[in-house]
């Protein structure tokens, strides 16, 4: 049984099984920075983390994580408040407009 951490509201469907059948026990952090905090003091197993936000997170030369397999891929998301919702559909077309043209792959490029 591994503790497994990941930010509070993300949701990971390719590990509701593990989950569900006990193999992982779920933690919840209030971010990224806090997860990997939390797996350098020893205090949980691992965190799901986008490689990209990990890789932004963590400072060049005092890398001391292993980067595990993806299991997963998903489309960008963010976290909104339920008082915006009704800015989604804007928001969303935003995103979409952003990957088509090359942008979002740009800004990635730029924090690697």
């Amino acid at each position: 049984m591994k503790l497994l951490g990941a930010v509070t509201g993300y949701v990971y469907p390719a590990l509701k099984p593990k989950f569900a059948d006990g193999s992982l026990i779920g933690f919840d952090a209030k971010n990224e920075r806090a997860l990997l905090d939390l797996v350098a003091g020893g205090r949980i197993d691992g965190a799901v983390i986008t490689k990209a936000v990990a890789e932004y997170l963590i400072s060049p030369g005092r890398n001391r994580f292993h980067f595990g397999t993806a299991f997963d891929r998903l489309p960008l998301s963010i976290r909104l408040h339920k008082n915006y919702a009704r800015l989604l559909p804007a928001i969303n077309r935003a995103l979409r407009s952003l990957e088509a043209d090359g942008t979002l792959e740009r800004i990635y490029a730029k924090y690697r």
